[in-house]
């Protein structure tokens, strides 16, 4: 249940959309230590296929450095560094 109803949304273009993917994928933003506190996802990035439905989704908890991606079939949890978790909010935030 939402605490409020003000939700901002933004259209990633592709390079932003590419460059969040170097984000998330650079083994060099990795390894470092994160935090064991109990996340609270108050982002999401949301895939959609051809037809506009979402296929998958990121969850995002800046205070804790994890993320959450999930499909329809599964979920996996990432611990990632705060290095990765800057290079998203700088990307997500940008124009918001």
């Amino acid at each position: 249940i939402p605490i409020h109803n003000h939700y901002r949304t933004k259209e990633l273009t592709k390079k932003e959309l590419e460059d969040l993917h170097k984000c998330i994928k650079s083994p060099s933003l990795f390894g470092e230590l994160t935090t064991e506190c109990i996340p609270i996802y108050r982002d999401a990035i949301i895939y959609y296929n051809e037809l506009n439905e979402p296929i998958a989704w990121l969850s995002i908890c800046f205070e804790c450095n994890k993320l959450y991606f999930s499909n329809k079939e599964k979920g996996v949890k990432l611990n990632v560094s705060y290095k990765t978790v800057d290079c998203m909010e700088s990307i997500l935030k940008n124009g918001i």
